[in-house]
């Protein structure tokens, strides 16, 4: 048995060819975006209608261009038929993507930042890769895989930002926030349901073993407080999971912490650069266990966090 024939090779002077072709097109592109958009951008001030009537316009000139261009030196230069629906697809469906493409970017304020120059050379990608996929074998194959690779880096992390996007105006919907509610470890006492306000404030509640009500413990996180100036003694109330009570005592115990009682609640708070921490109990709580949960306070770990959204455990608990 003899063994099947190898492939033959692309020549070299096909690939050289492709190669001229591929930046002819690119060319015809970016003169089509420095000549046609001018009348594009014109035709705003008549409305859709005649937004439509000139990119039709440009889209069609371009296309004739093409066709010429497949002929002179694209495969219809090698006796190649089809030249009249490869310029066309060139040059028609070429300008319809930088149409389109230039829109998206006006919208999204993407080519700001870029140089003019750049923004009229951006309009040679789709032309140049039309151009390539007319060439069977190497030519087309590397463009395939560029435009995958390319299409690959592009939306895949769009679409994990619009996943985290959406992800994140779920929970400050359901929430109010997107700050990590915060934990303690006390002895003798576990972490129960946590209770969302709509706002940066959420409580932690931690129950102890026996499940007494009047024990149970109600750790807080909240807005950034300037101790120099908002002294919490001056105020007249504070907030408690029971709502809004009035301040009947407060006494600063040093490294900017304070207890304060409202008949029916007290609070141990502690005033920190960036944030405000406090635990929230009956006056019957020894102010020792306060003390102990205030200490080891910390906010949930991104573990803890993804998990106390996947137990639902949020607003109205």
């Amino acid at each position: 048995m003899t063994a099947p024939p190898a492939p033959a090779a692309v020549p070299s002077s096909e690939v050289a060819r492709a190669s001229f072709h591929v930046v002819l097109a690119g060319v015809l592109g970016v003169a089509a975006a420095v000549t046609g958009a001018p009348v594009v951008i014109a035709s705003v001030f008549g409305g859709w209608p005649a937004v439509l009537v000139a990119a039709s316009a440009v889209s069609c000139l371009v296309g004739v261009l093409a066709v010429a261009l497949d002929r002179a030196a694209g495969p219809g230069a090698l006796g190649r038929p089809g030249s009249t629906i490869r310029g066309l697809v060139v040059g028609g469906l070429g300008s319809a993507t930088a149409i389109a493409g230039g829109y998206w970017a006006l919208r999204a304020d993407v080519g700001d930042s870029l140089p003019v120059p750049l923004r009229f050379a951006a309009a040679a990608l789709p032309f140049a890769a039309l151009a390539a996929l007319q060439w069977p074998g190497a030519v087309r194959i590397v463009t395939v895989a560029l435009l995958v690779a390319g299409g690959a880096a592009v939306v895949v992390p769009r679409g994990t930002q619009a996943v985290a996007e959406q992800q994140d105006r779920r929970i400050v919907t359901e929430v109010g926030t997107l700050e990590h509610p915060w934990v303690s470890e006390v002895d003798g006492y576990r972490l129960s349901a946590s209770q969302a306000t709509g706002s940066p404030l959420i409580w932690t509640r931690l129950e102890r073993a026996d499940l007494r009500p009047e024990a149970v413990l109600w750790l807080f996180r909240d807005q950034a407080v300037d101790p120099a100036a908002a002294d919490p003694c001056a105020q007249f109330s504070f907030w408690t999971p029971g709502g809004d009570h009035p301040m009947t005592s407060c006494a600063p115990l040093g490294d900017r912490t304070w207890l304060r009682s409202s008949g029916i609640w007290q609070e141990l708070t502690r005033y920190d650069g960036d944030v405000r921490v406090g635990v929230t109990a009956d006056p019957g709580v020894d102010v020792a266990v306060l003390e102990e949960a205030l200490s080891a306070a910390r906010p949930m770990t991104d573990d803890e966090y993804r998990t106390w959204l996947e137990e639902g455990l949020t607003p109205g608990w």
